[in-house]
């Protein structure tokens, strides 16, 4: 077993930095819990997945939820834990201009795998 450091400082939350250069993380999700956050206005509370392989957060918003759903077709968080899924680098809009963000996918099979043993298909 490795101890990669970079995983244990510069935050507790994914963010769009950590997928630069074309990075990606293929992550097992552990579970989905609801947060408190201190914003400007008060406290409010979003959702957040947790993974096995590290122990960054991500914060699940709108956009994030949709991809979700869309690679499960099942919108209740606690049915996802098990599932794999990859983290990226994608593009959204902030102010009415592009920003980086992190998204998800269902992660590609490499291409000498058949698509009856992709490991997004069966849950933990």
């Amino acid at each position: 077993m490795t101890l990669n450091i970079k995983a244990y400082v510069g935050g507790s939350f994914h963010k769009a930095a950590d997928f630069e250069n074309g990075k990606t993380e293929i992550l097992t999700i552990a579970g989905a819990a609801v947060e408190d956050f201190e914003e400007g206005d008060g406290t409010k509370k979003k959702v957040c997945l947790s993974f096995h392989e590290t122990p960054k957060k991500l914060v699940i918003n709108n956009e994030r939820a949709d991809q979700l759903i869309g690679i499960f077709a099942d919108s209740d968080a606690e049915n996802w834990e098990g599932h794999v899924v990859e983290l990226y680098q994608g593009q959204t809009k902030f102010a009415g201009k592009p920003v980086g963000c992190v998204a998800i996918r269902k992660p590609q099979a490499p291409a000498d795998t058949p698509n009856d043993d992709v490991p997004w298909t069966a849950a933990g």
